[in-house]
């Protein structure tokens, strides 16, 4: 349905205001065929026209009326695409549609006479592993924290990992249990005996040192198949049955791991240590 353009305020309806053009909205007139340059009369800049033959309807807008003809811009809206398909562009009036394939971890956009390739420098990596355990980003963080020994810090884009302490951190143990990490040191202080257990999980070249201080002296246990050696003839039996013990307070021990996660050899020791 067209809108009339004499009920407009342009002064050329007998009871409009001379001088009064009203520039918004357009008005929208609809045509069985496409407009031509000789369509200029009676429509006014701006004016739109939709050509109601063509499926979709085209539309056309009046830009120009300049030497006795109308130059309509016309404007025309895409059909179709089929499932995968995305619209990248136009050509004129005609609509470019493209196809949208995803490997790896490259989109490519493809339609007309190339391609667009959206690429995201790689497969992005949702977990991360370590020596022990696992860790997936929450809400896209993933913290990086420091151990025994070590902190971290970041700035920018850089995060940097710090040794501190000379690669052995010392915790005094006043209880009478401790799990003991690798690369660390315990001072085992308790009036009655401290059971310290091996690590569980060690690389080869991983130490412990154990040093007592309480009256009670130290028990060192040993997980499931687990060995200590203390020389060629001495070893303690494997698994949780076997263990080193202290006869005085003061006794002390550094084992490090021959075998990644089960056998451990006494690199130095001070006092006269029990082998079970």
């Amino acid at each position: 349905m067209a809108v009339r353009r004499d009920l407009r305020l342009t002064g050329q309806n007998p009871l409009a205001y001379l001088g009064v053009n009203a520039g918004s909205p357009p008005n929208v007139k609809e045509y069985n065929r496409a407009p031509t340059t000789d369509d200029y009369r009676n429509f006014f800049l701006g004016d739109m026209w939709i050509d109601a033959s063509a499926t979709p309807r085209n539309v056309y807008q009046l830009v120009s009326k300049e030497n006795n003809q109308g130059i309509w811009q016309g404007m025309t809206f895409p059909t179709g695409g089929t499932n995968g398909q995305i619209l990248i562009g136009q050509t004129g009036l005609q609509a470019v549609w493209g196809d949208l394939t995803s490997t790896g971890g490259t989109i490519a956009i493809t339609g007309g006479a190339g391609t667009l390739n959206i690429e995201s420098g790689g497969a992005v990596p949702i977990q991360f592993d370590g020596d022990v355990g696992s860790a997936t980003p929450a809400l896209g963080i993933l913290d990086i924290v420091g151990g025994a020994g070590v902190n971290t810090s970041c700035a920018g884009s850089v995060v940097t990992i710090n040794s501190t302490g000379g690669g052995i951190s010392w915790t005094e143990v006043t209880g009478t249990s401790q799990a003991m990490a690798v690369d660390s040191g315990y001072i085992l202080n308790n009036v009655a005996q401290v059971t310290a257990t091996l690590p569980s999980v060690a690389s080869v070249g991983s130490v412990v040192h154990v040093m007592g201080k309480g009256a009670g002296g130290w028990k060192i246990a040993q997980n499931t198949g687990q060995t200590i050696i203390w020389d060629e003839v001495d070893s303690t039996t494997t698994g949780v049955g076997g263990y080193l013990e202290s006869t005085d307070d003061y006794d002390a021990v550094e084992l490090i791991c021959l075998t990644a996660d089960t056998d451990f050899s006494v690199l130095s020791s001070k006092g006269n240590v029990t082998v079970v």
